[in-house]
């Protein structure tokens, strides 16, 4: 048993986007609003498309950029935090804190599709010479 939880979980680490389709399908069943269940995924998935970007990275580029993600989303924070202070004044800690996770999906949603693709057409022009 503990072998599939590892596989599983690995599969998802893999391709975070499936595992994104999963929740939001079972969060629609689940619940019915179709905007929860949306939420409830890009939560869940965050995690696992910040250690997918990490092992993109690293695959890619032959190098551990662990480092320079956690500096990224640190500073991210930092940001949002100081845009909150200055167009809404303070802010209570978790909503901020659920916009940045959000806002933080997105960006590595984004980081995770240009590294898939960079490192497939890569792959497809060493393969062609």
């Amino acid at each position: 048993m503990p072998a599939f939880f590892s596989m599983l979980i690995s599969i998802f680490i893999l391709f975070p986007i499936l595992l994104f389709v999963l929740i939001l399908l079972v969060g629609k069943y689940w619940y019915e609003n179709g905007k929860k269940s949306f939420r409830l995924a890009a939560d869940i998935t965050t995690f696992f498309l910040i250690v997918s970007v990490h092992f993109l990275i690293k695959t890619i580029f032959g190098r551990s950029f662990l480092i320079g993600i956690i500096l990224l989303l640190l500073a991210n924070l930092a940001i949002f935090r100081w845009l909150g202070l200055k167009l809404k004044g303070e802010m209570e800690i978790k909503r901020l804190l659920k916009g940045y996770w959000r806002f933080t999906f997105l960006l590595f949603l984004a980081l995770y599709i240009l590294l898939m693709m960079y490192g497939i057409f890569s792959g497809a022009l060493q393969f062609l010479k």
